[in-house]
């Protein structure tokens, strides 16, 4: 790749203003992971024995990927 005089040359600057209006899941965040519901947390820290300040996700998972529609599993994860 050649060089270029940042300064003179928009490159940099048009993929930054690009970069920063993409979609999470365009920058490569997993948007299937959310913060879990206050209700999940504490039923799935309780059942796991962890502390009352650990932070806890919910995360959805396809059980079989290979099927399209196929029926998704919810997953309480620290």
């Amino acid at each position: 790749m050649d060089s270029f005089i940042y300064n003179h040359e928009p490159h940099l600057a048009d993929f930054f203003y690009h970069y920063a209006r993409a979609l999470p899941e365009m920058h490569g965040v997993n948007t299937s992971v959310t913060p879990a519901s206050t209700e999940d947390a504490t039923l799935a820290r309780m059942i796991l024995e962890l502390p009352t300040a650990m932070c806890m996700f919910k995360i959805v998972v396809s059980e079989d990927p290979a099927v399209e529609d196929s029926s998704s599993l919810m997953l309480i994860i620290p």
